[in-house]
């Protein structure tokens, strides 16, 4: 993994310190998750699928995926099926008034051009 620099403050001095860009993209989706839903459950099938199909989505290069090829995706991911993904997604979604399709094409967006 390429590790980069960033400065950090500490008792008025700056000083670099290394970091795993792939944790810090995962960190930033849990902040934007935890940002959006609240009561995010991170234990929850759904909430796990669901944070996989916005990784998923923000790594893929070209701007429009189908919302089922995530759905395979994520299913091939976790040895299940996709019917299950997207019941999962909606049920982790649905207390807080999100659709499916409109909260993960929303998120991938928002963090891939860090507009949170």
């Amino acid at each position: 993994m390429e590790k980069l620099l960033r400065k950090e403050m500490t008792l008025g001095k700056i000083r670099p310190v290394k970091y795993d860009k792939a944790e810090s993209e995962e960190a930033e989706i849990y902040r934007y998750l935890d940002m959006e839903l609240g009561d995010f459950k991170h234990s929850r099938s759904g909430c796990r699928y669901l944070l996989t199909a916005i990784e998923i989505g923000t790594k893929t290069t070209h701007k429009l995926i189908k919302i089922t090829d995530l759905y395979s995706k994520v299913a091939e991911i976790y040895n299940t099926k996709p019917v299950n993904v997207e019941r999962s997604i909606r049920y982790c979604l649905h207390p807080h008034g999100w659709a499916n399709k409109e909260f993960i094409y929303r998120a991938i967006e928002q963090i891939q051009y860090n507009k949170f």
